[in-house]
């Protein structure tokens, strides 16, 4: 007896991590969640280190991917000719302050410096051509935790973000607002007349 052998085509492959989805084609584009594609990571020959997929969101994103695949839809690799900047950051924290000296960890130039607070970009520093390192330096939001950094390079792809614990920032001061009042005597003279409720209000 003879078994037929077959081949299956492979359409898409997927990925589920903490409710983000991801799915992807052999060829590379993919369609996420809006964090799903940074849980994959990708290699690229002649290239150490690695990347994510959504560090090339410009070049790979395909909206409605699932379905057009399904219907029989062919994708061709995308060209890359471009890759995105790896940085690293030495920062240091203030209760007002954000400064950190941000550089380019291989030969992929930066553009342009990003820094988040809390998951909010507050800044956007333009990086002078050619340079490797910047001195970046910000107001700090008040209570802010977390302090990300991001590059962005010519190419429009981004770095992956060096993210920090800052530690508790300044607490914010509150202002508590009493309204006080108290009554000795009553229009209703069944009500019997109390001696310290006015002078209590006042303290």
């Amino acid at each position: 007896m003879t078994q037929a052998s077959t081949k299956e085509n492979v359409l898409l492959s997927g990925r589920i991590v903490d409710d983000e989805v991801v799915v992807w084609t052999p060829s590379g584009q993919f369609d996420s969640t809006a964090e799903g594609a940074s849980h994959v990571a990708v290699r690229f020959p002649g290239r150490s280190g690695e990347y994510t997929l959504d560090q090339f969101h410009k070049l790979f994103h395909e909206n409605d991917l699932l379905k057009r695949a399904l219907a029989g839809e062919e994708f061709k690799p995308p060209a890359v000719k471009t890759f995105p900047p790896s940085i690293a950051a030495k920062p240091a924290f203030t209760a007002e302050s954000i400064a950190a000296k941000v550089r380019v960890v291989g030969g992929d130039p930066m553009e342009e410096v990003r820094v988040y607070q809390d998951g909010l970009m507050t800044d956007t520093i333009p990086v002078a051509a050619g340079a490797m390192t910047i001195d970046v330096s910000s107001k700090r939001l008040l209570g802010a935790r977390w302090v990300a950094f991001l590059a962005r390079g010519p190419s429009g792809l981004y770095s992956q973000p060096s993210t920090f614990d800052a530690g508790p920032g300044a607490v914010p001061r509150r202002r508590v607002h009493i309204v006080s009042v108290g009554i000795d005597h009553y229009d209703d003279d069944r009500i019997q007349p109390l001696r310290f409720a006015g002078s209590d209000a006042v303290i």
